[in-house]
């Protein structure tokens, strides 16, 4: 018999052991053990034992023995199994388990094989955690309905890989989608109905609808639908319930907040909904455009007649300042206007003055206004002053055909700009008033 102390195999693969041994007289008998029971024995010196090993057979004593009547004690030799494998696996849970949502769970996968692991980990997108190189677990919270699917643990060493799988089935409360929509509308005297949709893997379900902490008890239909929702970015085709609450012709008092509430064996889930009216907002909204458009266009009228008004007066200053200053002064004296001889009182002048201020007279002037002329109104014209202008002698007539006699004649030029000029046109005709003017200036 060979001198080996391990025997080494690979599972699933057939392994002959022979056991042999040098035969004597009388001939000895040979018997092999495994684990101390016999499985092969015979006689001419030599047995094979042929099998197919598993991992149950790593580490097993296999003994080879030869007993004879010349031999005391039998003849042995005992070597060890070593039967490679690829990793068993083994999860911590059944094969299909049932978990509750929202809450937290973690699930194990542990590794035994012959030689090491090389790896262990869970197969897909989660997230697994290798507490060390023979164990890996998968922890959730906490767990969430799209958790339901089947996970696969995966080994390997140098031998082969194996695989596990364990099927979560997540069970919830009735989920309401996130593509349902939290402003809903309705009309005034109109049918007013809520609609939302729910996730529901059971059909059994309790719904119920409120406002202002009074339960409502409406009419209440249920279909079955599959729509997309998100989760993590993803769409995902879910299990749908669509429940339509029926609130009769809505009022008024009807376009308020509601919260739902649908509940199963897991538990329940709430969800407001805020129902307006849509004519009133549509309303109210024309009301603030109108509003808008008025406001802007009295604020632009406005703006436009300040811009206007601006632009015409200082177009009419400019046009009056350029009319002041082409004015000629004979052109100017005439803004006094008319004046009405009826009615003015003349006094005497009685005396002239060739030199400087030695023949004043000092009889009283009256502030009224003298005019003169003569039978030809196109020759005749007078210089009127004004008490307290400054003129020696206040009123005076000048008599054109004499009026080289005149103290002032020197300074016609400087008397105009104290004197108003009336026209020819406007003389009076009064004989009595012209002999007056030519008897005070002809006998002082």
């Amino acid at each position: 018999m060979r001198q080996q102390k391990h025997i080494r195999g690979i599972a699933g693969h057939k392994l002959d052991i022979v056991c042999t041994a040098n035969s004597g007289k009388p001939p000895e008998t040979l018997f092999l053990t495994e684990n101390g029971s016999t499985v092969q024995s015979g006689e001419s010196g030599k047995i094979v034992y042929s099998f197919v090993p598993s991992r149950k057979d790593n580490m097993k004593s296999v003994e080879c023995s030869a007993v004879s009547a010349m031999l005391e004690r039998p003849l042995t030799d005992e070597d060890i199994l070593d039967v490679q494998y690829k990793p068993s696996l083994t999860i911590d849970h059944p094969a299909l388990v049932k978990l509750i949502e929202n809450t937290s769970s973690q699930v194990c996968c542990q590794g035994n094989s012959n030689p090491s692991m090389d790896q262990i980990n869970w197969k897909g997108n989660v997230n697994s955690l290798v507490v060390n190189n023979t164990i890996s677990c998968l922890t959730f919270s906490p767990i969430h309905r799209t958790h339901t699917q089947r996970y696969t643990c995966v080994a390997s060493n140098r031998v082969g890989i194996s695989e596990l799988h364990i099927d979560f089935k997540v069970l919830s409360p009735p989920i309401f989608i996130s593509t349902n929509k939290r402003v809903q509308l309705g009309q005034y005297r109109y049918e007013l109905n809520i609609t939302v949709s729910l996730y529901s893997k059971l059909d059994i379900i309790q719904l119920k609808i409120s406002n202002h902490n009074r339960v409502l008890r409406p009419r209440i239909t249920k279909g079955r639908a599959r729509t997309p929702d998100i989760f993590h970015d993803l769409k995902l085709k879910l299990p749908e319930i669509t429940v339509v609450f029926h609130l009769g012709l809505a009022t008024e008092e009807d376009f308020v907040n509601y919260t739902l509430e649908a509940c199963n064996i897991k538990g329940c889930n709430s969800y407001t909904v805020y129902l307006r009216s849509g004519k009133y907002e549509q309303i109210t909204l024309s009301v603030y455009n109108d509003c808008s458009v008025i406001i802007g266009n009295i604020v632009g009228g406005m703006l436009i007649c300040s811009i206007v008004s601006h632009i015409y007066c200082r177009l009419r200053r400019k046009r009056r300042s350029n009319a002041t200053m082409e004015i000629p002064p004979e052109g100017q004296y005439n803004e006094i206007g008319t004046i009405n001889y009826n009615n003015m009182i003349v006094d005497p002048i009685t005396n002239f003055e060739l030199d400087n201020n030695d023949h004043i007279p000092t009889d009283d002037v009256s502030n009224n206004v003298i005019s003169s002329g003569g039978g030809d109104s196109s020759s005749a014209s007078s210089f009127i002053g004004q008490t307290g202008d400054g003129y020696e002698n206040p009123y005076q007539a000048i008599i054109p055909s004499i009026i080289e006699m005149h103290q002032y004649s020197s300074i016609i030029p400087n008397i105009y700009q104290n004197t108003i000029i009336s026209p020819a046109s406007a003389a009076t005709t009064s004989a009595e008033h012209i002999n007056i003017a030519i008897d005070n200036y002809t006998k002082p």
